[in-house]
């Protein structure tokens, strides 16, 4: 980060330090403040004018800097379908589309969606849950996880009601954390 003639030397690295992770008092004792109040003194700087101007600006670079790099990944993929397309390559011009989805994070939301509102509806119906989660990583591709809900859904298919334990046989399949 360039200088600026605003800023002390400290200043300035306690806007670098900050940057690094958000911790105010770590960032005061990174930039070699010597206090017995780091917490305090980090409150002081966030509340000075010229830091706090020094820290928007360097967000906002950081933010320009950020979505330049997702530019370029997003035209890299593009590029890469388009190619594999052009060359009637579809299998990596899918997989290069379905790189993007998931780096954009596009789908996320519709597919959750329906999980989420089958456990708010019932959630002791874990067959229901079990089906919403199969089609959910089903959709989004995630296969070892397909294969595991249909693991768990024999697993249920077998089981009596009154001997479900339903953590337990998600535990077994490593499906809870």
């Amino acid at each position: 980060m360039n200088a600026s003639p605003k800023l002390t030397f400290k200043q300035q690295r306690f806007v670098e330090e900050y940057q690094v992770d958000g911790n105010g008092s770590q960032a005061v004792l990174r930039a070699g403040y010597k206090t017995n109040y780091p917490a305090e003194m980090a409150y002081g700087l966030l509340r000075n004018t010229k830091v706090k101007h020094a820290l928007q600006d360097a967000q906002i670079a950081r933010r320009e800097r950020l979505q330049m790099r997702l530019d370029s990944t997003v035209k890299q993929y593009i590029e890469l379908k388009d190619r594999a397309l052009e060359a009637c390559d579809y299998q990596t011009s899918l997989r290069a589309l379905n790189q993007l989805a998931r780096h954009l994070k596009i789908f996320e939301h519709y597919h959750a969606a329906p999980l989420l509102e089958a456990i708010e509806k019932n959630p002791d119906n874990l067959e229901e849950l079990v089906d919403q989660f199969l089609w959910l990583h089903t959709s989004l591709g995630n296969w070892l996880y397909v294969l595991r809900a249909l693991e768990l859904k024999l697993r249920l298919a077998g089981e009596e009601k009154g001997e479900l334990y339903y953590e337990k046989m998600l535990i077994s399949l490593e499906l809870a954390s």
